[in-house]
């Protein structure tokens, strides 16, 4: 069995990969059942695009993470190892700018926005 020859660092690696994968699904599932709440209109249209923006690249990573790194283990495929190795950098980056501007909104501009992340409320049925 191929797992006889991965340490055990590689095994939790692999394991965890899959669970952020499944984590993913969950989380788009969910999103796309639940609406996004507003952003506060005391946030400024530019920081509302670059807050859509970087969703979009964190929700890309994490799902890119997962898959690259799987296909590049399992069919041995080298670029997609260095996609995973090289999307790795570029999604921790993102998570330091991510909780740095929901400080920044919390602390500064004072806006609550880490109430509107935890918030769920189910999209209206038509």
């Amino acid at each position: 069995v191929w797992a006889n020859h991965l340490s055990s660092k590689t095994i939790l690696h692999i394991i965890t990969g899959f669970i952020i994968l499944i984590a993913m699904i969950f989380r788009l599932t969910l999103r796309l059942k639940t609406r996004v709440p507003s952003l506060p209109l005391e946030v400024p249209h530019p920081l509302k695009i670059i807050a859509k923006l970087s969703h979009f690249f964190l929700y890309s990573l994490l799902f890119l993470m997962p898959i690259s790194g799987f296909i590049g283990w399992f069919l041995g495929l080298r670029f997609a190892i260095e996609i995973h190795s090289y999307s790795s950098k570029i999604l921790l980056t993102l998570i330091l700018i991510h909780i740095c501007a929901a400080i920044f909104h919390e602390g500064v501009l004072g806006n609550k926005i880490l109430q509107r992340m935890v918030q769920f409320a189910e999209k209206p049925k038509h």
